[in-house]
């Protein structure tokens, strides 16, 4: 996001280096790709491991281990630094428009390796994932269910949280894949058009600065899904808002919010109130003769 945003951001009150220079031309979109993949199959990575962490299975249950987390990430990296190598080939400078003009055969890969790449993969194996995920919590919860325990009460107690806990789990993640694929739509989209009319020669100012501007908005559009995450978990889950609200008390130390009842000093001199039911008058108690356990607000605390 800094690297794409900040680009786009210098160029409002300067030259667009990117339509001027051939070397930022070319590195802007190997970056970008590399960046993008990156954290695209990141997020797939982890649904696959949501899903392993989740099977009953326990043979698949062993590859979600931190070792292999670490070798994929590894892998992950080396795929996106290697894949987009092409973009620094292809990528030139024409018309001060950033692109693969001289060859249509390139533009059409280059859209058809982005299309796969960045949507239809990812967002398959995501979904995939998340469709798999619900059949393994449902699977769960009906083994559970099988389970037959004296606290029958204190059963389905438990039992309604985990339920409500999965269901906000799953809405977590089909919340997230949507707007991945809204988002990342329109950049799609923009890539197919440009490698379909790449063979126009004749196009005028109006279009060409019309394809311009959708290109702009494809392109910031992509960067709503990274940047959503947080407020896509906090609208959908109302356990990770509670957990996000004591994180907050906790880090700024708002104990006052849950701890509203004071305590106050113990005198020299403590009067016992009569209790209900009770016709001795109140006795007043030296400070000698003070109990080790008192009554605070009606709660009994340990001195």
């Amino acid at each position: 996001m800094g690297w794409g945003i900040a680009t786009s951001m210098y160029t409002l009150n300067h030259v667009d280096p990117t339509t001027t220079i051939i070397a930022v031309c070319k590195l802007r979109v190997y970056l970008a790709q590399v960046f993008g993949i990156a954290y695209r199959w990141s997020l797939t990575a982890a649904c696959v491991d949501r899903y392993l962490i989740s099977s009953d299975i326990a043979r698949l249950r062993n590859f979600a281990r931190v070792h292999i987390a670490h070798c994929v990430i590894g892998l992950l990296v080396i795929v996106s630094i290697s894949f987009p190598v092409h973009t620094l080939i292809l990528y030139s400078i024409k018309a001060s428009v950033c692109g693969i003009f001289y060859d249509t055969a390139a533009a059409l890969y280059h859209a058809m390796f982005t299309i796969a790449m960045s949507c239809v993969f990812p967002s398959s194996i995501m979904f995939s994932c998340a469709l798999l995920i619900r059949r393994n919590l449902a699977l769960k919860r009906q083994r559970r269910q099988h389970i037959v325990t004296q606290q029958r009460e204190r059963t389905d107690e438990v039992e309604n949280v985990t339920h409500a806990r999965d269901q906000q789990v799953l809405a977590m993640l089909f919340t997230q894949i949507s707007v991945y694929v809204i988002s990342v739509i329109p950049l799609m989209a923009s890539y197919t058009y440009n490698a379909a009319t790449l063979h126009i020669s004749n196009k005028s100012v109006t279009r060409i600065n019309i394809e311009k501007f959708a290109s702009f908005a494809a392109e910031v559009m992509i960067y709503i899904f990274p940047a959503s995450s947080f407020y896509l978990y906090t609208i959908s889950s109302s356990t990770f808002r509670n957990e996000l609200i004591r994180l907050l008390r906790s880090t700024f130390g708002c104990r006052w919010l849950i701890n509203t009842h004071g305590i106050g000093p113990i005198a020299n001199d403590i009067k016992l109130r009569r209790a209900p039911g009770l016709v001795s008058p109140p006795v007043e108690v030296p400070e000698s003769h003070v109990p080790d356990q008192v009554l605070v607000k009606g709660v009994s605390n340990k001195t």
